[in-house]
Formats: structure tokens, C-alpha cells, sequence
């Protein structure tokens, strides 16, 4: 349910930046899960990782739009996604899905939207592989803008990858997604 100021707070989301048009709130989003950097194989554990407060603050979360992808598809993102990250080997364990409408409703308590999500396609990005179904969510702009140093933006980081971590689903697999 978009306030007139929810309109204003996310312009990214109103104007299509690649061919699959704007992300709509029936859709749902996947998150590439990759071990051991995000998610610990003895435990069975989520990392606070798969949700980088960089790529929070900075509106670079990568998602990947799964109505818009088969399977196949899916699992060849993820590989390419795990291979992707320095410094240790990965390899992609799986997805969290959100929709999108869910991801949209995350509101401070007076009502505001703490995220946006847009459509961001990848395409001619070398080294990444061609991704028209790839969108991004980042914190609203219009929210906690620009914080003084004394304030506390990493509570507020926090507090948001917490209800991001209780918006998407536990850990899937492709076949359980489609």
C-alpha cells in the first residue's frame, strides 16, 4: 500500500531501466547464498554476510528476479556469482526469496519505507554474465538520510539487515523455488 510520499522516496523503481520493465510487487527476488562467505555448511547457518551493510547503504544488494528466470538460469547466476568473490573459493549453496511487495512494506515507525527495489539489468558488464532479471535493493534514500558522525547508522544497518533476514525465506534450492 504506496503513500504519495513512498511514491517520491523511490524514483528508481518508476522508471524501467531494461527491457523486463520495473520490478513488480507480485515478484519474487532471489538472493544468491555462496559458502563459505555466506552461509556456514556445518551449522546450517545463515552469515550476517549475505546482507553487506555497504551494499545496503549504498543500494547495490544484488537480487535476481526469479519470475523472470528458469531454473537453469538461476543456477548458472549463482555460479557465476560465487566465482565472483575474492579472496576465497566459493560455491553457491542456494537462494533466499522475498517478494517484492514484502521487501517494500519494511517501514520505520512512522511509515516510511525503508527500502527500495529497482530493476537493474546486467548486460556487457565483463566479467559478470548477461542478467536482464538483475535488480537491486538499497536503503531509501529519504530515510535516515545522510547521517551526522555522531549518529548511529550501523544500528540502524543492523536493525534493517535483521528484518531483511525475517523478510526472505530460509535456505533454498532451484528446484524448490520453481
Amino acid at each position: 500500500m504506496a503513500t504519495e510520499a513512498d511514491e517520491e522516496s523511490c524514483p528508481c523503481e518508476k522508471i524501467a531501466h531494461g527491457d523486463m520493465g520495473l520490478v513488480s510487487d507480485e515478484e519474487r527476488l532471489a538472493r544468491v547464498v555462496c559458502s563459505p562467505n555466506h552461509y556456514n555448511e556445518t551449522t546450517g547457518n545463515i552469515r550476517p554476510s549475505v546482507f553487506p551493510d555497504k551494499h545496503i547503504i549504498l543500494g547495490t544488494l544484488s537480487l535476481t528476479r526469479t519470475d523472470k528466470v528458469d531454473a537453469t538460469e538461476l543456477k548458472a547466476i549463482a555460479d557465476d556469482v560465487a566465482k565472483s568473490i575474492p579472496d576465497q573459493p566459493q560455491k553457491a549453496a542456494g537462494y533466499l526469496v522475498a517478494k517484492t511487495e514484502d521487501l517494500r512494506r519494511l517501514s520505520e515507525e512512522d511509515g516510511r519505507r525503508l527500502v527500495c527495489v529497482w530493476d537493474n539489468p546486467i548486460i556487457d558488464m565483463p566479467p559478470y554474465r548477461n542478467n536482464p532479471a538483475h535488480a537491486l535493493l538499497g536503503k531509501n534514500p529519504h530515510v535516515n538520510e545522510l547521517p551526522a558522525p555522531d549518529d548511529d547508522i550501523w544500528g540502524a544497518v543492523k536493525e534493517l539487515k535483521k528484518r531483511l533476514v525475517e523478510t526472505f525465506s530460509g535456505l533454498l534450492q532451484a528446484d524448490k523455488i520453481y
